[in-house]
């Protein structure tokens, strides 16, 4: 099944699609997402201790730092 047909049966993501608000989900296959959303939460400056789960990020821009060949080991910055 479609995925955006699927979310739209929730009326606030339909809602919300229709206003322009959102656009359609993506899926992306993710390699060491975890450790690329650490990297990327600390190259913005925030500090491991303040780092959110990242479903509460609000940030955009994630699909570049997910590109990134991310390396797995080293000292926190």
């Amino acid at each position: 099944p479609d995925l955006d047909a699927a979310l739209r049966e929730n009326f606030h993501y339909d809602y919300c699609r229709r206003l322009g608000q959102l656009r359609a989900a993506q899926v992306r296959r993710v390699k060491h997402g975890a450790a690329a959303y650490l990297n990327a939460c600390r190259a913005r400056g925030q500090k491991l201790g303040n780092i959110k789960p990242s479903v509460l990020q609000k940030t955009a821009g994630w699909k570049e730092w997910f590109d990134q060949k991310v390396e797995l080991a080293g000292p926190p910055v």
